[in-house]
This record gives structure tokens, C-alpha cells and sequence, in this order.
């Protein structure tokens, strides 16, 4: 995977539609994956 910086597009197209409580983690899979403390299915 990239990284948040490339979902920010998908971001960007919710919110032109309308979707405006959206967030975005930009610390990617990556990062989110290399931490014990944070939930893994």
C-alpha cells in the first residue's frame, strides 16, 4: 500500500460529494501494522 497521502484523493471525492465527516490516516499500513498497541484483524 502507499501511504494516507495517496487516499487523499478519495477524500477530496467524498467530500465534492458530499461526505464531509470523513478522516484520514495518514500514517498508512505501514505504520498502523508495525504497532502492537493498535487492533490487526
Amino acid at each position: 500500500c502507499g501511504s494516507g497521502v495517496t487516499a487523499a484523493i478519495i477524500v477530496l471525492a467524498l467530500h465534492q460529494c458530499g461526505y464531509t465527516h470523513t478522516k484520514l490516516y495518514d500514517g498508512s499500513w505501514a505504520e498502523w501494522g508495525g504497532r502492537e498497541d493498535l487492533p490487526v484483524a
